[in-house]
């Protein structure tokens, strides 16, 4: 079993899929924008490009909500990678891109029902393209509520559960403010629910004027996330094994970490950049694996 979690720790349990997880093997180990014109088709994959950001900020600090009009489009490219143990060799640090049209096609005080369409996975390498094939290009309705979560958690809504939870987060922190609360999450290595830590940073607006929100859940002691900005830092480089896992003193430790980029000039978020990463102890040391899924939102480029 799965279990998803909003800010507020809110959990749903699910079944796992063969199909589902090799999707979510294919997460992205980087930072990439990608971008397209409003007319781009679902199932063509996004050119790249820059997505930078627009407008002020009207107040203080930062609130996410689930947040739809009625009928609203939504075009966002979702680039995944993976490295590190138990990743396949042939798609290990590979980029794959797909195109996914969400639709707000009902809103009723239960919730929000969104159809997403999903488009081809493509890959920086052609080749691998028909190893790391996206869910089938159809529509597929899901229910959330005001928190994000899935309503309707039936096949075949519950393979892209993940993401439409990571997109549709609920937050609200104060300029600079920085809070921590206990929350539960699912252990990777596992399977089973185990008391986690929750921290909201506001990091303020960053250099394409952007206003980011910073939110990590992390299993494990405090000193695995004492220097966030470090620990990240040794996860981008793929050969590395990073210093705070070698340290932890116990089996495992698992940390996500979630940036939101809100965009004030069109008043949504304009990309998500989710990463997860595990370390365990090993007969050789600390294994680690890092996955990471990238949204960016690419309706009005």
């Amino acid at each position: 079993m799965e279990v998803m979690g909003t800010a507020f720790g809110k959990l749903r349990t699910r079944s796992s899929t063969p199909l589902r997880k090799a999707v979510v093997a294919l997460s992205l180990f980087c930072v990439l924008a990608t971008s397209c014109s409003s007319d781009a088709e679902p199932g063509q994959a996004f050119p790249e490009g820059t997505a930078t950001c627009t407008g002020e900020d009207p107040s203080s600090g930062l609130d996410l909500a689930v947040s739809w009009n009625l009928g609203e489009v939504r075009e966002l490219s979702l680039a995944t990678s993976s490295v590190g143990a138990g990743v396949d060799p042939r798609i290990s640090g590979a980029i794959g891109t797909t195109p996914i049209t969400v639709t707000a096609a009902e809103l009723a005080p239960t919730g929000t029902l969104l159809d997403w369409v999903i488009g081809e996975t493509m890959f920086d390498d052609g080749s691998l393209t028909e190893i790391g094939q996206s869910l089938p290009a159809d529509t597929i309705e899901v229910e959330i509520d005001d928190f994000g979560a899935i309503i309707s958690d039936t096949p075949p809504a519950d393979l892209i559960a993940t993401d439409v939870e990571i997109y549709n987060f609920v937050a609200s922190v104060a300029d600079g403010a920085t809070i921590t609360s206990p929350a539960l999450m699912i252990n990777p290595l596992t399977a089973s629910i185990e008391t986690a830590t929750l921290t909201l940073e506001h990091l303020g607006t960053d250099d394409q004027g952007c206003e980011v929100l910073r939110a990590t859940r992390h299993i494990g002691p405090e000193e695995i996330i004492e220097d966030l900005d470090d620990l990240l830092e040794e996860l981008r480089d793929p050969n590395g094994r990073p210093e705070a896992f070698a340290n932890i003193g116990f089996e495992g430790a698992v940390v996500q970490t979630t940036a939101y980029r809100f965009d004030h000039g069109i008043d949504r978020l304009r990309s998500v950049d989710f990463t997860e990463a595990w370390g365990i102890f090993g007969a050789g040391g600390v294994d680690t694996r890092v996955e990471t899924r990238v949204f960016t939102d690419v309706t009005d480029r």
